[in-house]
């Protein structure tokens, strides 16, 4: 729809020094970040893993998170 239209997603793999792996999730509308996120991840696949499905069904997250919060 035309709302989403203006929503872009992005995601990024992090390594820590220790060898932590993690994926930061972020969804912005316009000039303002509307979700934050980052999560723990088991390694470095999993991380990857994470970030490819970010990038397909951030929208769907987005809404399911939405629909349990409100």
């Amino acid at each position: 729809d035309l709302h989403t239209a203006y929503r872009r997603q992005r995601q990024m793999c992090i390594r820590d020094r220790q060898g932590n792996y993690a994926v930061r999730c972020q969804i912005i509308e316009k000039d303002t970040t509307v979700l934050d996120l980052t999560l723990a991840a088991p390694g470095r696949e999993a991380a990857q893993a994470m970030c490819h499905s970010w990038a397909k069904k951030s929208q769907d997250i987005y809404g399911m998170l939405m629909g349990e919060l409100i």
